[in-house]
């Protein structure tokens, strides 16, 4: 069977934008309170960064997770490995996201959100004027060809 568990993964500010100093007490403040285990993990990665579906799968922006204000010289594998472990993952679908539009560096919750198993609320920008046209096409695209860790 599985256990209840905290993950505790290293926080710097969305890429030092601003102060943490007390932010990395939190994460043993709630695995204390909820009475699980806490592990820690050298990764960044901010709550907003990521999207899971409680069935293995999960959605993460490269422009957040890969940022080298976040993660300097983590490959993409060695960031899923580490998600994998971690979080129980066996799937994750990357999108592009985009760096350096706001402080986030394009978290996923702002562009796609699990609705329930199976079942994804994607961002669409319509205006092809905004920044963000052009790389949310190509994030319903991946989205419309992918498929979850049930196949799904």
């Amino acid at each position: 069977g599985s256990s209840n568990k905290a993950v505790s993964f290293n926080f710097n500010g969305w890429g030092n934008k601003q102060a943490y100093d007390k932010d990395a007490l939190v994460a043993a403040k709630v695995a204390s309170e909820a009475g699980v285990t806490l592990e820690t993990s050298s990764l960044v990665l901010e709550g907003g960064g990521i999207e899971v579906d409680g069935q293995g799968t999960a959605i993460i922006t490269e422009s957040c997770v890969l940022n080298d204000n976040r993660n300097p010289n983590v490959t993409k594998a060695e960031a899923e490995t580490e998600l994998m472990a971690r979080l129980g993952l066996t799937k994750i679908i990357w999108l592009p996201g985009i760096a350096g539009r706001d402080i986030t560096d394009g978290h996923t919750d702002f562009y796609a959100r699990f609705a329930g198993v199976g079942t994804v609320l994607a961002h669409y920008e319509p205006d092809s004027t905004q920044y963000d046209h052009s790389v949310t096409l190509t994030h319903l695209d991946i989205l419309r060809n992918s498929t979850d860790a049930q196949g799904n």
